[in-house]
């Protein structure tokens, strides 16, 4: 991809830059802990400089750099996308680092799985933010109604998650396995990524038609789990207070993804749906007769979801189940587990103020998350958000109940260019 990024740069020098336009912002974004002394949880100025580049009806560059002065982190420069687009009649293609969104659902990832996530602040940031771009090639054919989109990763690129300690890491076997051995009977070794080679590239297809009025897709991804497995080697010892050291190698593994999403309008409501079919996912067992406690099932992830814009208001519902079919009482996770989800919005004042309600409910574990959101544009390009994150549970080792203590009110002033 280098050899892509240095063709682009050389493309734009030669054809100079009368085409070129510069778009972007600066948000400083502050957020309070509602429960641990007000210490602050982010302090963070942000500059993003976007680059469009046209420099003919049939050709369109994109570059997108990110710089983060964060107060309790430090800086980061980033290279968020760098593509070229190529339209030719029934065909369009896009080359270089790029976001590729599939998916229906609000506020969770089902089929939107192309891209890494970075969860160094959960789910809490905006989801442009959270996906994180990749090399690729994405070729897009049209016939009529019907679009098949063609895509390849040459290489694979995992999650980000913050570090041991920090306010938002999440919860692993390794927090379990240190609560009942001692650290100097545990063993983590490297992570195990897959080798940068052809055969371990990622690829994938995805099939669009109206059938009806009826939005359809169906798409299919090979790739790699963006999330390691924390495989768990046992060895037993001769100290009765101690009885078994462990050995752990978080490795990265192979998955077959089939997906397909719908979308249509009942009056004036719009009902949406998405699935995911995860063909051999790793889940943690207890089973102590198991080599590494990882077996392989089969894994079904499923959204039906109705919206409806009355006015100036805006509601959302979705109800969401993840199910393994082939269960077996020694999984460490539920047989199904059964969320929903809340999407309320409302405007004021000529939409000058924005009122948001979002709240994700999980039924089978007792979890949620729930936001509160005011938006304010006083003029042209400035945006100030007032909010709330509230996270809590029953249990310290559910998706949102390990951050309980995490609750927080924030700001965020953002000028757009």
């Amino acid at each position: 991809m280098k050899l892509l990024y240095t063709i682009l740069l050389m493309f734009i020098t030669s054809t100079g830059l009368a085409q070129v336009e510069i778009n972007g912002y600066v948000k400083n974004y502050d957020a309070v802990s509602l429960l641990n002394s007000n210490e602050y949880l982010i302090l963070r100025n942000r500059l993003r400089l976007n680059v469009n580049y046209s420099p003919t009806d049939e050709a369109f560059g994109y570059a997108s750099f990110d710089v983060k002065d964060d107060q309790l982190k430090g800086l980061e420069l980033s290279l968020r996308e760098l593509y070229i687009d190529l339209y030719f009649d029934n065909l369009d293609l896009r080359i270089g680092k790029q976001q590729i969104v599939w998916g229906e659902a609000d506020g969770l990832f089902i089929t939107d799985i192309v891209n890494p996530l970075d969860l160094r602040e959960f789910i809490l940031a905006d989801f442009e933010d959270i996906r994180m771009g990749v090399n690729a090639i994405k070729a897009q054919a049209y016939f009529g109604d019907r679009r098949l989109e063609a895509l390849w990763i040459p290489q694979f690129v995992p999650a980000k998650f913050s570090s041991v300690g920090e306010d938002w890491a999440f919860y692993t076997p390794l927090d379990k396995i240190a609560a009942i051995i001692p650290d100097s009977l545990i063993v983590v070794r490297d992570f195990t990524k897959p080798d940068k080679q052809p055969k371990n590239s990622e690829y994938g297809l995805r099939y669009s038609t109206l059938i009806k009025s009826i939005d359809f897709t169906l798409s299919w991804f090979r790739t790699w789990d963006d999330y390691p497995t924390f495989r768990q080697y046992y060895q037993p010892t001769q100290n009765p207070s101690a009885p078994f050291n462990v050995t752990i190698t978080p490795v990265y593994d192979r998955i077959n993804v089939y997906g397909g999403t719908f979308s249509t309008t009942v009056g004036s409501v719009v009902l949406r749906g998405e699935g995911a079919f995860y063909q051999n996912r790793n889940f943690y067992t207890a089973d102590p007769r198991d080599g590494d406690r990882v077996v392989q099932k089969d894994f079904l992830n499923y959204m039906i979801g109705a919206e409806i814009s009355p006015g100036n208001r805006f509601l959302s519902g979705q109800f969401v189940q993840e199910i393994i079919p082939d269960y077996d009482d020694q999984l460490v996770l539920n047989k199904t587990t059964d969320m929903g989800t809340i999407l309320m919005t409302r405007t004021f004042f000529n939409e000058t103020v924005k009122q948001e309600l979002f709240l994700i409910y999980n039924f089978t574990d007792e979890d949620y998350l729930g936001r509160v959101r005011f938006y304010y544009y006083p003029s042209d390009g400035i945006e100030v958000i007032v909010g709330t994150d509230i996270l809590g549970g029953k249990k310290k080792d559910t998706l949102f109940g390990q951050f309980d203590e995490n609750d927080n009110f924030y700001l965020k002033v953002k000028y757009s260019f």
